[in-house]
């Protein structure tokens, strides 16, 4: 994987379903409140999926899983990828 840049590094990275979509963008704001940086799909995402996703889990410090129902029986969980599905 390339070398990430420091704009590449982030406190947390958000993984959740669509589902839940509302609430992880409260819990977000929350996090941002707190002066902490976020990676969220709906604002970083570009190019390959699994790349962007795997890209932010190794440049965050920490990963907050937002687990559901909804997450456990996505696609991309089943699948082994689990992040923002």
């Amino acid at each position: 994987m390339a070398e990430s840049n420091k704009s590449d590094k982030h406190d947390v990275m958000v993984s959740y379903n669509w589902g839940s979509k509302e609430t992880v963008l409260k819990i977000r704001e929350q996090l941002r409140g707190a002066g902490l940086s976020c990676w969220i799909d709906v604002e970083q995402m570009s190019g390959s999926t699994l790349e962007a996703m795997s890209a932010a889990v190794e440049n965050c410090s920490v990963f907050l899983m937002c687990y559901s129902e909804g997450y456990s029986q996505s696609e991309a969980c089943q699948s082994g990828k689990c992040g923002g599905s």
